[in-house]
This record gives C-alpha cells, sequence and structure tokens, in this order.
C-alpha cells in the first residue's frame, strides 16, 4: 500500500490536516501525519516523513505580514530542496490569508485546496496517467477551475455605484444579462457607495486571476458646481492606468459628468450595454476571437 505523508502546522487557523483526511479516506492509502509550528518548520517535516513515505502533501497557513510571507517563500526553497535530496514530490497546499475577504470564504479556498492537492498527490504515486490526461485544463486548486484558455468564457466582475441607485441598480440588472449575451459570465457583483470609491474596487478585483475584465457602472450628476467633473475626470483616468496595470479591460459604464437626471434616464441602457460589449469583446479579441459589434450608442 503506498504510504503518503500529511504535514501540517500549529500556525494555521484551519485545520488543514482534517480536510487532507477526509480526501484521503475515499483512497486505498496508508497516512503517516506529522505537526510543525510554523512555516519555516515545513522542510524539515517533509524530510522526515520521506524517510518513511512516496510522497507529502505540506500544507500551512500564510498570515498577512510581509515577515509571514518571507517566511513561505523561505519554506518553499526549503521544500524544493527536500524534493530534490530525495527524488520524492511534494505537493505544498498553501493557504494565504490575504487571499479572501471574510472567514468564511477563506474556508472554502482552504478545503477546495487541500483536498483538491491531496487527490493530486494520491493520483501523482499511484496512477500518474491520470493526471497526463488532465493536462492543459486550467484546473485550479482552492477557486473553481478556469478551464482552457480557449474554451473559457470570458469572467467579468461588475462593480457600481448605489449612488443614484434608482438607475444605477437598473443598470447593474441589465449588465448582468448582456454579459451573458456577449458570450461571457459574471464572475461578481460588487456594490460601492458611490462612483469615487468604484477605482479602489476594482483594483481589488483585478488582482485575482479568476477574473478576466471588470464593468464598471455609475450616474454622476451635473450639481451646481464642478464637483461633478471633479469625480468623473479623476475615476476616469485611474480606471484607464489600472486598466493598463493589469492588462486587464475595465470598461466605463459610468454616466457622466455634466449630464442632468432627464438624460440620464434616456440613456443608462445605452451605457450598460457598450460597457458590457467592450469587456466581454476585448478579453475575446485578445484571444484571436472574430467579434461582430452592433451599433448601440449611448
Amino acid at each position: 500500500m503506498t504510504t503518503i505523508g500529511l504535514l501540517d502546522t500549529t500556525f494555521s487557523k484551519i485545520d488543514l490536516g482534517a480536510y487532507a483526511m477526509e480526501e484521503f479516506k475515499k483512497h486505498n492509502v496508508e497516512i503517516k501525519r506529522l505537526t510543525v509550528p510554523g512555516i519555516k518548520d515545513l522542510p524539515w517535516g517533509c524530510m522526515k516523513l520521506l524517510q518513511e513515505c512516496e510522497g507529502v502533501l505540506a500544507t500551512g497557513m500564510v498570515g498577512k505580514a510581509f515577515i509571514d510571507v518571507q517566511c513561505s517563500h523561505e519554506a518553499s526553497q526549503g521544500i524544493i530542496a527536500a524534493q530534490i535530496a530525495t527524488q520524492k514530490p511534494v505537493l505544498g497546499a498553501m493557504i494565504f490569508e490575504n487571499e479572501a475577504n471574510n472567514a468564511g470564504e477563506l474556508e472554502s479556498i482552504a478545503k477546495d485546496r487541500v483536498q483538491k492537492h491531496a487527490e493530486n498527490i494520491v493520483i501523482m504515486l499511484t496512477k500518474p496517467n491520470e493526471l497526463t490526461a488532465r493536462a492543459g485544463k486550467g484546473l485550479r486548486q482552492g477557486k473553481e477551475h478556469e478551464g482552457k484558455l480557449t474554451e473559457r468564457k470570458p469572467r467579468v466582475a461588475i462593480v457600481w455605484s448605489f449612488f443614484n441607485q434608482a438607475l444605477t441598480s437598473k443598470m447593474k440588472d441589465a449588465a448582468i444579462k448582456y454579459i451573458g449575451e456577449f458570450g461571457g459570465e459574471v464572475a461578481e457583483v460588487k456594490c460601492v457607495r458611490g462612483s469615487w470609491e468604484i477605482p479602489f474596487m476594482v483594483k481589488k478585483i483585478l488582482e485575482r486571476n479568476d477574473v478576466d475584465a471588470v464593468v464598471t457602472l455609475g450616474c454622476i450628476i451635473k450639481g451646481k458646481t464642478m464637483h461633478d467633473e471633479v469625480i468623473g475626470f479623476s475615476v476616469g483616468n485611474k480606471l484607464l492606468d489600472l486598466s493598463c496595470e493589469y492588462s486587464k479591460p475595465v470598461s466605463l459604464g459610468i454616466i457622466g459628468p455634466g449630464v442632468k437626471m432627464e438624460d440620464a434616464q434616456m440613456r443608462w441602457e445605452g451605457y450598460a450595454y457598450g460597457a458590457c460589449e467592450g469587456a466581454v469583446s476585448t478579453v475575446l479579441i485578445s484571444r484571436g476571437k472574430k467579434v461582430t459589434f452592433k451599433d448601440k450608442g449611448h
């Protein structure tokens, strides 16, 4: 029977070893579990387990502080060295506290990543040809599989402003529909207080690997001062900068500045339509796909 080592830490705020054991119980393998204090102790634990196991699943949680990230990098170097020294595989299932917005999301990521890697180490040691059949499929651990690059639908997030929500909520609902019609899928929908807060949320979303583009929706109405122009031009410039910085489309579906409410009420659907078409089509074009545009002005 194949013997696999399971390595976890006391530093982790989630019992990652328990998640791994759930998966291992589905397979005909023997497990030797070892727990060490922290991330930097993982290389030692790997070497110890590899003396009597064919391979190891090493789990750990990385805190938000810079020193924690640095320690995880050093631990990874040590784990690589252990694999080279023993000529045996070690799969690392590391969970980063800063990759989720809340505790529930982090637990979901942790369970998915650890259990998928537990299955992977079993397959590597018992049925390696199964992994070959999965090559190039865009499989991920921790989140949904992305699929093959040329086959996966563009995943588009929506960030919309609550300000003037009688109008912007309709834009959001229309955008959800249009993204699907253009051949994409909605990755996430986030609502912020006003258009001024949109760039911050867009930056957070662009950092994710599972989002290809972002649609921004808002409505900036002309008042008695130049406040609308300050907001509109600043937000637009920042969104363009973010798009170039992350090499992902960020489409502008923000009405204004310089418009009255009655004008916005006539133009909101065109803005939503154009923003969605722009986001999805740009992703498709970047993949070498042919796109036919329809003229539907703002």
